[in-house]
């Protein structure tokens, strides 16, 4: 019996790879990278690190190479119920819908505005019902909650209305902590989360060669944690990076062994994913155009050299930017890499568009006709090597049956008002069965957990009324944060 096709395309010669390697090691070496984290900075040092006179971390290569040696080289991410299990590594290829979009596109009045809460929730159901996509993400940012406590309220939202494991991030510092019990909360303790994790966080270094207080504190975090991190190196070739492909590719990958030292000197063992949203950067309109080849080569090339070290890789890519900037409501997409083959046809096509996903350009915009049409290029890679399977699902938007789901709404509902230093969630307060109570600005209230919600003081109202009907006395949450 003939097995699964499994084509590839490999951009750089083992040598050119080797070289390229080589000088990441240098750069780590002899220029250093700059660690604005006193923390992170400290455990370098304790590992061998080594200060240079202008403040910058050198990272000697018998360092990074410990590193290494202590990352695992695939990371396995379970679903809400701990069932279903994902691995990211091997020969492996997982979709996630990407994050996070700043503004969308709104199908009724044909105009962009910024996300809400109800948005965040379509989202999240929406993705939880395609079945192509395996991985949750925190897509949208809420613009009705106070910044402080966005990082954590998307990602409550998505525990609470989804499924899949999640791809997340922190906005803030402290941001973890909640975020992180939350997480434990749905598990059932930090332990069962370090067995079975539920979410990766994104780990974004600021090119050229600097990890902020911010993101190096989410690698720490996450390492002891026994959450995986996502390194997305982003280099701009002669804006935020050398000019040449060659180039950019020795920053990126010093970057991402950078952050990999990070987390293995806070944690040994810390399951860690090589990765990017690199771009080409074009010198006349000051865009970065996403789908040029230029940034397929590198998207490519950088894949290859993360197999060569045996870690699982990750890339982001939106679709669509061109001279006039980025489409209506885009939102990245994200494809988490195995470290086997490094790309294949039906890949390459989805990536620039022309994989039949029916939306211009490939973008991924939030447009309620549209929303199958995403699925239709991620089930024709998926096919590809798998062969056709019948979905079953229904509607995308029909109900979803989510084991326990009482029981997690109330204990996220405790977790997130313990949380909540600024009142934005409700006020730190609990409703009489532990959901989280949710108020906007005198305009209503929503309860997490239950059937209940206002909308401008009568229940049912036109802004968030709850959605009873085939959603039953449990999953029937209408959000209401004005």
């Amino acid at each position: 019996m003939i097995g699964p096709l499994r084509p590839s395309v490999r951009m750089l010669s083992d040598a050119l790879a080797g070289r390229i390697l080589d000088e990441a090691f240098d750069v780590l070496a002899h220029t250093g990278v700059l660690v604005e984290n006193s923390r992170a900075a400290s455990l370098l040092y304790e590992h061998g690190a080594a200060r240079s006179p202008s403040g910058r971390v050198l990272l000697p290569r018998g360092l990074v190479e410990s590193s290494l040696a202590t990352a695992p080289a695939t990371v396995r991410m379970y679903d809400c119920s701990g069932d279903r299990s994902f691995v990211v590594g091997g020969e492996e290829v997982h979709f996630d819908p990407g994050s996070a979009a700043l503004r969308l596109f709104d199908h009724q009045t044909q105009s962009e505005r910024e996300a809400r809460t109800s948005d965040v929730i379509d989202f999240v159901r929406l993705t939880d019902r395609l079945a192509h996509f395996h991985f949750q993400s925190t897509g949208l940012i809420s613009s009705d909650v106070p910044e402080e406590v966005a990082d954590a309220y998307r990602l409550y939202l998505s525990l609470v209305w989804g499924s899949k494991p999640l791809v997340t991030g922190i906005f803030v510092v402290d941001g973890f902590a909640p975020m992180s019990a939350m997480l434990a909360a749905v598990r059932g303790g930090s332990d069962a989360l370090r067995k079975k994790p539920l979410a990766i966080f994104d780990a974004c270094p600021s090119p050229p060669l600097t990890w902020t207080t911010l993101t190096a504190q989410s690698l720490i975090d996450c390492a002891r944690a026994g959450i995986p991190s996502e390194l997305v190196a982003m280099p701009l070739t002669g804006a935020t990076a050398p000019a040449t492909i060659a180039g950019a590719l020795v920053q990126l990958t010093a970057e991402n062994l950078s952050g990999l030292a990070i987390a293995q000197s806070a944690s040994p063992g810390a399951p860690v994913i090589f990765g990017g949203s690199p771009a080409s950067f074009d010198m006349r309109t000051g865009n970065a155009p996403m789908g040029a080849i230029e940034t397929m080569m590198i998207d490519v090339a950088y894949t290859q050299i993360g197999k060569a070290l045996r870690l699982p890789t990750f890339r982001e890519r939106s679709h669509g930017a061109g001279p006039g900037g980025a489409l209506p409501g885009q939102v990245p997409l994200r494809l988490h890499r195995a470290r086997g083959r490094l790309v294949d046809p039906a890949q390459l096509a989805f990536r620039q568009g022309q994989a039949g996903l029916g939306l211009e350009q490939g973008r991924l915009g939030l447009q309620q006709a549209g929303a199958l049409h995403p699925c239709q290029g991620l089930a024709g890679r998926d096919r590809f090597p798998q062969g056709d399977q019948e979905d079953g699902q229904g509607s995308v938007l029909g109900r979803a049956d989510h084991v326990g789901l009482a029981n997690r709404d109330r204990d996220l509902g405790r977790v997130a008002a313990a949380h909540d230093p600024v009142g934005g969630l409700g006020g730190g307060q609990l409703d009489a069965e532990g959901g989280l109570l949710l108020r906007g600005q005198g305009q209503g209230v929503a309860r997490g957990g239950m059937a209940k919600a206002c909308g401008k003081g009568q229940q049912g109202g036109e802004d968030g009324g709850a959605q009873v009907g085939q959603w039953g006395a449990v999953h029937a949450v209408s959000w209401l944060i004005r």
